[in-house]
């Protein structure tokens, strides 16, 4: 699907204003949130010790790309979304002449 970055933005910003991705987050952060993130390691923790570091790091894994995951729509749309800097920038340069 090929969007303009224009309509892009506008279709990332409406998934992360809607009740559905709220409720997904939610969700997302009930399952691998602080409390959850803690049993799961806690968890890895009664396995055999050979096993822990591997499980440690698993569930550690896990979470993290399960964060950038959920970040990624709010930072694409700040990504799409000109700063005003840049367009102060932008505006100086085209009244500079050169």
């Amino acid at each position: 699907m090929a969007l303009t970055p224009l309509e892009e933005r506008d279709a990332l910003d409406n998934l992360v204003k809607s009740p559905g991705w709220l409720l997904f987050l939610e969700h997302a952060r009930k399952e691998w949130g602080g409390e959850m993130y803690g049993r799961r390691i806690k968890l890895a923790l009664g396995h055999d010790l050979s096993q822990v570091p591997m499980l440690v790091k698993s569930v550690d894994y896990a979470n993290d790309e399960i964060n950038i995951l959920l970040s990624w729509p709010g930072k694409r749309v700040k990504d799409l979304t000109p700063s005003e800097s840049a367009s102060v920038t932008t505006t100086s340069f085209a009244r500079g002449g050169r």
